[in-house]
């Protein structure tokens, strides 16, 4: 499933050759997932599962490239075009505490600055 697309330096082959999706929908993914665990299909879990890039935790979320102006996303398994990058779209546990995503977004910005000398 992760083959080449997969988050980091290693790569897993033989790799399958998933479809890889066009312009992506967040209607379909805020839809999607308070079904999660519950009532959702198996076509959409495992359209989730490709989309999701090998990213695992407890929150929903998936993979996917983001354009210049961020009017769209697209599968993160596209080829690389200038004018987009890669993002990771998460969306709040039923769980989770007040906060608890905005701390995560918090760490992530630190853990990207330059550490002070």
């Amino acid at each position: 499933m992760i083959g080449e697309d997969g988050m980091g330096a290693l790569t897993y082959r033989p790799a399958d050759e998933p479809k890889v999706e066009g312009e992506i929908s967040l209607d379909w993914f805020d839809r999607l997932t308070p079904e999660v665990g519950h009532a959702a299909t198996s076509e959409d879990l495992e359209r989730l599962r490709m989309m999701a890039g090998g990213s695992q935790g407890a929150r929903p979320k998936f993979v996917a490239q983001i354009s210049a102006d961020g009017a769209r996303l697209r599968s993160h398994r596209r080829s690389w075009e200038a004018g987009w990058r890669h993002i990771l779209v998460k969306r709040r546990a039923m769980t989770d505490e007040v906060g608890a995503l905005e701390a995560e977004a918090a760490y992530a910005g630190m853990a990207k600055r330059p550490a002070s000398p």
